[in-house]
């Protein structure tokens, strides 16, 4: 009889944990402050406006202690961020896209600030004269190349003051470039890939990711300086950022570093100035 009923009570299932230590999402039970089926992060009764605050800083910007340490990495010690997402690492800084995107919104907005609050004409002072395109296509110091770039935007621009230019551009700059950005990524990834063969592709867009990330923050701060030494000495150290970055991440030789170094300083800047050149002129033409 006592071993019937001992039995029955062993039998008997566990009592179900209460609704507030259930997941509000999925349901599961909840063993710590986020739930282990699916992700999200658990807040007991009606969320506040702090709650709704942190759920956007976690999500969207990780604006906890992954920053802080993240932009160190990036920017104290060169090529650890994509050494350490390879190795498989990862729990402690922000992800390498998502970092990309926080500093590019960051150059990107500082550009479109700038060519919006620019300074605006003095009334009483001298008048900037139009820019004649057409007769600027004739002259015969001007390349072909120049010559179809002009051609292609004088029905936009043309008898427009250089600083009614100067802000279209700007603008176009700050609206279409970054998409531009987006396309030049994979084929910078694919000349890391030619020149280190041993690699995975995909290894390689992890690191064009993070050096374009820190290349975003030193050209923010050259925007802020506008020239000067300042905007020089931050120049030179993005330079030996790259230099360190290359070697710390492909750990090679010092000359095979500096050899492919100096192919990708001559490709980059012809790939970069091929899509401005495409994408500005295609800005200009719709936003104008």
């Amino acid at each position: 009889m006592s071993t019937v009923s001992a039995t029955s009570t062993a039998a008997a299932p566990a009592a179900p944990p209460p609704a507030s230590e259930l997941c509000q999402n999925c349901g599961a039970a909840l063993s710590g402050e986020y739930c282990a089926q699916c992700g999200q992060r658990h807040h007991a009764g009606t969320p506040t406006l702090r709650h709704v605050l942190a759920e956007f800083a976690d999500d969207y910007l990780h604006l906890d202690s992954k920053l802080p340490q993240t932009l160190w990495a990036l920017l104290a010690k060169p090529g650890l961020l994509t050494v350490e997402f390879l190795a498989g690492r990862r729990a402690r800084f922000v992800g390498p896209f998502k970092l990309y995107v926080l500093c590019s919104l960051l150059f990107f907005g500082v550009q479109a600030l700038r060519s919006n609050w620019g300074p605006e004409p003095v009334p009483g002072a001298t008048q900037e004269k139009p820019i004649d395109f057409e007769a600027h296509a004739k002259d015969p110091d001007r390349s072909a190349f120049g010559r179809f770039i002009e051609h292609a935007v004088k029905a936009k621009l043309d008898h427009k003051r250089p600083s009614e230019i100067q802000k279209i551009a700007a603008r176009a700059f700050s609206r279409f470039v970054p998409d531009g950005m987006l396309v030049l990524l994979p084929l910078v990834a694919l000349l890391f890939k030619l020149l280190n063969r041993r690699r995975y592709y995909a290894e390689h867009f992890v690191f064009a990711l993070h050096l374009h990330s820190v290349g975003y923050l030193a050209f923010t701060l050259m925007e802020l300086a506008q020239g000067g030494l300042f905007a020089l000495a931050v120049l030179a150290a993005l330079g030996v950022s790259v230099v360190i970055a290359f070697r710390r991440t492909y750990a090679q030789s010092w000359p095979r570093t500096l050899l492919k170094l100096a192919v990708v300083a001559g490709a980059y800047p012809l790939m970069l100035s091929c899509m401005i050149g495409a994408v500005m002129v295609g800005g200009l033409w719709i936003g104008s």
